[in-house]
């Protein structure tokens, strides 16, 4: 199984700095992407559940280019949080720039640690309920897109799938769950 341990660099994004935090999330520096993936160091990101209002909910099939997890099925949106930029601000510039949808709203669901599975990232969970007719996702951050239910997701999803079709990166799964254990908001708002 690829993890964030099979780090492989990506010359894209390699020299992007990001704030490097501590426990606290509390800034201490600045490191590339390469070095922060690299060397295990805590930072920021945001993971985005984007649903339909109508029960579904929207994956993402990861870029065959991206340095962890090539190919797999993933949160509707995920990025890291830039110097100097607020976890909403990030994610509302990730929604427009991996789905193309602009003018979100995203409330905070869940706040979770950093953990090996998550890459080290403080990841703020977001949740924002859009019209599915303005999803047009970028083809250098994501390959495929797909709607699915809750109840599919749950029965299906998991790192170990033995279906490509439902093998799912464990920081996503981590995210999901979250979000359901505050009740899915922006799940059902119709």
């Amino acid at each position: 199984m690829a993890s964030f341990n099979d780090y492989q660099p990506s010359p894209e994004t390699d020299d992007e700095m990001l704030p490097v935090v501590d426990w606290d999330d509390r800034q201490t520096g600045l490191a590339t992407r390469r070095d922060i993936h690299a060397q295990g160091l805590l930072h920021r990101a945001v993971h985005v559940v984007l649903t339909d209002g109508c029960g579904s909910l929207l994956l993402q099939k990861r870029s065959s280019r991206k340095d962890a997890y090539p190919g797999w099925w993933d949160i509707s949106v995920g990025g890291h949080v830039s110097p100097g930029e607020a976890y909403a601000e990030a994610a509302v510039r990730e929604i427009a720039e991996e789905m193309g949808v602009r003018g979100t709203t995203p409330q905070l669901a869940a706040i979770l640690p950093p953990q090996l599975v998550s890459g080290w990232e403080h990841v703020h969970v977001f949740a924002c309920a859009i019209d599915p007719a303005c999803v047009v996702p970028d083809p250098a951050e994501v390959d495929d897109h797909r709607w699915v239910s809750c109840e599919e997701l749950l029965a299906n999803a998991s790192p170990e799938a033995s279906s490509i079709e439902w093998r799912l990166t464990p920081s996503a799964l981590r995210s999901i769950r979250a979000w359901l254990d505050v009740g899915a908001p922006g799940l059902r708002t119709n």
